[in-house]
């Protein structure tokens, strides 16, 4: 099931909109997103780190039955190593991943500097 709300029901605070005060994600299931006028539906996807990759063609799925933006919201510590093969599988698949929790972040910062670095 794929829930529905509108991008202006989000609540403005420093956080992201999908990340409640706890660092947890907001979201529970798979969640269509109407980012405005002119935009694409966004299918906002949480799910754990470690099950990134093998809920990728279900994910894809889903968003290309409603013609939307696949992205999804990753929770979990992961290790430098595990953040950094995750980041270049989801580029090579053309999805957008989104880290809840702020220390999250900042390694995924760090480590996408890193990559760029290296090439």
């Amino acid at each position: 099931m794929v829930a529905r709300m509108n991008v202006n029901e989000a609540d403005e605070k420093r956080r992201p909109w999908y990340e409640g005060p706890d660092g947890t994600c907001n979201l529970d299931q798979p969640t269509l997103i109407n980012m405005g006028e002119d935009r694409p539906l966004h299918l906002m996807f949480p799910i754990h780190w470690s099950q990134a990759v093998d809920i990728l063609p279900e994910a894809k799925r889903l968003a290309s039955e409603r013609d939307a933006f696949l992205v999804l919201l990753i929770y979990g510590e992961a290790s430098d190593q595990a953040v950094q093969s995750l980041i270049l599988e989801l580029a090579d698949a053309q999805v957008l991943p989104l880290w809840i929790g702020e220390e999250n972040r900042k390694k995924l910062d760090r480590i996408i500097r890193m990559l760029v670095h290296q090439r």
